[in-house]
C-alpha cells in the first residue's frame, strides 16, 4: 500500500505530496503533546490554517461540531459544522461560554478546501480584537444562529463579552487535537471525529492578514523564513515517521502522534490531490528538493537539512526499474549456461564483435577460420587454418630469452614453427 502511495505521488501535485486521512467511525486522531509555546502566544492571538477534503459524516455522537484543529476546553478552535458543513472558529469566554464564528460555506462536496481562522487579542481597543473566518482565501459571511450574517470580521469584546486573553491554572495543560478531540480533565473522547482529509497544517503566533493567507495557502514554507510560525506540519513524511507513528512539526521543533495513547485510531497517509505548487525559487525543502533532480557530485560542502540535495521520487524509481531488467538478463544468461554448458549465441556473437572492433583498433585482424593465413594483410602465407591459429597465439606471447622480441607487431609474421620441432608457447 505504500509503495502504491509513493508511485502516485508522482502524479499528482508535487512529488511528494501527502496528506493524512481521518476516518471517523474508526476514531483516527492526530494529537501533538503540549509544549509551553502553546499557551500565551495562541491564548490571545493566533493563526490557525489548512487544506481539507471533507466526507460527509455520520451522525455525532455528541453535539454537532467536528474538530478540526484544536485544544481541549481553550481556543483556538477549529471545526466543522457536521449538520451544514461549513467551516466554524470558536473563542473561550471568560463566563464559561463559547463564542462562535459559523460560516455559510459547505464544505463537504468532495473538492479540496483551504480553512484559516485568526483572532487578535492584542489591541488596546476591544473594537480593534477582530476574528476572522477565511474559505478558499475569501472572509466567510456569518451564518450561525447568534451570527449577523455580514462579512465582516467579529469583535466579541465589544459586545459586552470578555475573550480569555492568558492561561490559568487548569486552561492550558492539554495538548493540541488535530482530526478528534479528547475532552478535558481526561474525560475521554468525545466521538466528535472529522471523516475526510487533511494536509498542510500551520498554527501562527500571529493573527495573519487576508493577503498573507491568500499568497501562501497554495505554497510550501520554509519555516526559517516565518519566525511567527509555531507549529508546521505539511504531512509529507510517508513512510518516513520516526518510531512509525511521530510526525515532525517543520517549525518548532515539536512532533504529533498518530492515534490514540493505545495504539487505536491511526489516519492513513494518502496521495494529496489539495492544490498545492512550488514557485520558482522557493526555500521550501520539499521545493529544493524537486529543483534538485540528481545528486550532486561536485563535492559542495554539506549544508543543513534544508540545503541538502535529494534523489526524486521519480528518478529513484527509473533506477528501481533499470536495475530490475539488469538482474533479469543476468539471471536469464546464468540460467542458459547451467542448462546447456554454453554461452548464449546473441551474446558469444556480441563478444566476437567486440574482440573484432578491438583488433582492428590495434590494427591487426585475426586470420578468421576457414581463411588461410594470406588472407590477412599483415600475416606471412601459412600452410594451413592450424598454422594460422598458432601464429595468432604466438603474437599473444611475451618474447622468451631464446626468441628475439618483435620489432612491431604490425610487421610480416616470421614462419611457422616446424611441426617436427614444436615450441612451447606457454598453455599449448
Amino acid at each position: 500500500m505504500l509503495l502504491q502511495v509513493l508511485l502516485l505521488s508522482t502524479c499528482f501535485g508535487y512529488p511528494g505530496n501527502f496528506a493524512l486521512q481521518f476516518i471517523a467511525k474508526e476514531g483516527d486522531i492526530l494529537r501533538v503533546p503540549h509544549e509551553s509555546s502553546m499557551n500565551g502566544p495562541l491564548i490571545d492571538s493566533f493563526t490557525v490554517e489548512l487544506w481539507l477534503k471533507v466526507e460527509r459524516n455520520a451522525q455525532l455522537e455528541s453535539g454537532r461540531i467536528v474538530n478540526l484543529i484544536g485544544f481541549p476546553g481553550r481556543h483556538p478552535f477549529l471545526g466543522l459544522a457536521a449538520d451544514t458543513g461549513c467551516a466554524i472558529v470558536q473563542l473561550k469566554t471568560t463566563n464559561n461560554t463559547w463564542y462562535s464564528y459559523e460560516g455559510t460555506t459547505q464544505l463537504d462536496d468532495g473538492q479540496w478546501h483551504h480553512v484559516a481562522a485568526t483572532w487578535d487579542g492584542t489591541k488596546q481597543h476591544p473594537a480593534d480584537r477582530a476574528l476572522a473566518l477565511y474559505v478558499d482565501g475569501i472572509l466567510e459571511a456569518a451564518g450561525g444562529e447568534d451570527d449577523d450574517a455580514t462579512e465582516v470580521p467579529k469583535t466579541p469584546d465589544a459586545t459586552g463579552l470578555t475573550v480569555v486573553n492568558k492561561c490559568e491554572t487548569g486552561l492550558c495543560e492539554e495538548g493540541m487535537q488535530i482530526g478528534g478531540l479528547y475532552c478535558c480533565s481526561g474525560g475521554g473522547y468525545t466521538g466528535r471525529y472529522f471523516n475526510g482529509t487533511l494536509d498542510e497544517l500551520r498554527v501562527w503566533r500571529v493573527a495573519r492578514t487576508e493577503a498573507q493567507l491568500g499568497e501562501w495557502r497554495s505554497l510550501p514554507l520554509n519555516s526559517g523564513d516565518f519566525p511567527e510560525l509555531l507549529f508546521y506540519f505539511p504531512l509529507d513524511e510517508a513512510g518516513m515517521e520516526l518510531g512509525a507513528n511521530v510526525v515532525e512539526s517543520r517549525a518548532l521543533p515539536w512532533y504529533a502522534i498518530l492515534g490514540n495513547a493505545k495504539g487505536a485510531g491511526r489516519p492513513h497517509w494518502v496521495v494529496s490531490h489539495a492544490p498545492m505548487s512550488c514557485r520558482p525559487g522557493s526555500r521550501a525543502p520539499i521545493c529544493r528538493r524537486i529543483e534538485s533532480s540528481s545528486v550532486s557530485l561536485g563535492g559542495n560542502s554539506l549544508n543543513n537539512e534544508e540545503d541538502q540535495t535529494d534523489i526524486s521520487p521519480a528518478a529513484l524509481l527509473g533506477w528501481i526499474l533499470v536495475s530490475a531488467l539488469a538482474s533479469a538478463l543476468c539471471a536469464s544468461v546464468l540460467t542458459y549456461v547451467h542448462l546447456t554448458g554454453t554461452c548464449p549465441p546473441a551474446l558469444a556473437a556480441a563478444a566476437a564483435t567486440i574482440r573484432g572492433l578491438a583488433n582492428s583498433a590495434q590494427g591487426y585482424v585475426p586470420a578468421a577460420l576457414g581463411e588461410t593465413a594470406s588472407s590477412s594483410p599483415h600475416a606471412s602465407p601459412m600452410p594451413s587454418n592450424a598454422a594460422a591459429a598458432a601464429a595468432d597465439w604466438r603474437w599473444a606471447q611475451p618474447p622468451r630469452v631464446s626468441q628475439p622480441a618483435f620489432s612491431s607487431p604490425m610487421r610480416t609474421l616470421p614462419p611457422a614453427p616446424s611441426p617436427a620441432t614444436p615450441k612451447s608457447y606457454g598453455g599449448l
